[in-house]
């Protein structure tokens, strides 16, 4: 039996994630991307008071906002949308060898529990300006506005890349040098 793989993309909004997933998926002949904010949308309603959240705001879960809470907030979130993410990847693994998941809803607690050879993907964008500004054209409401939680996400992103585990295969990159990367990851496939 073939062995199975996740690609996890994460980062920040405005980071590339999910163009950086769409050339890695063209790239290995059109294998599937769950794409996290569409399985926010479709499971929103089984778990309102989780998913009617986003990542930076998801501290209101459990209180006021602190530090502290940003941080347990987003694990919480993260976990719940993992959960749906996740089942979905499952499904697709039946007839592909390797899915991709890309979204800043990936449970990184989780990883080294998983029975799939697990690829971590972290994109940073040193031209943070620009990507939330792009995003900011289309994306923007009371809710996602990402240049007022730049806290929120910068706690967010120190957690995941402190939480990432030596023992899967990593990659942390910026997308500016993303397209360096499209071979090197899938030549790391098992």
């Amino acid at each position: 039996m073939d062995n199975k793989n996740i690609i996890l993309i994460l980062g920040i909004p405005g980071s590339g994630k999910t163009t950086f997933a769409n050339k890695l998926s063209a790239e290995m002949a059109g294998i599937p991307v769950v794409c996290t904010d569409i399985v926010k949308v479709v499971y929103e309603e089984e778990s309102i008071n989780i998913l009617s959240k986003v990542s930076h705001n998801a501290w209101q879960i459990v209180g006021e906002r602190t530090d502290e809470n940003i941080v347990l907030g987003y694990k919480i979130f993260s976990a719940e949308l993992f959960k749906y993410s996740y089942a979905l990847a499952k499904k697709l693994l039946r007839t592909y060898n390797t899915v991709i998941i890309e979204g800043l809803g990936i449970d990184v607690s989780v990883l080294d529990d998983l029975p799939e050879s697990i690829i971590t993907v972290f994109l940073t964008n040193r031209d943070r300006q620009t990507g939330y500004l792009n995003k900011l054209c289309y994306r923007n409401n009371k809710e996602n506005n990402w240049q007022k939680n730049e806290h929120a996400l910068e706690l967010i992103s120190e957690y995941i890349e402190y939480n990432l585990s030596s023992e899967l295969t990593s990659y942390r990159f910026d997308v500016s040098e993303s397209d360096g990367y499209l071979k090197r990851i899938k030549n790391s496939i098992h």
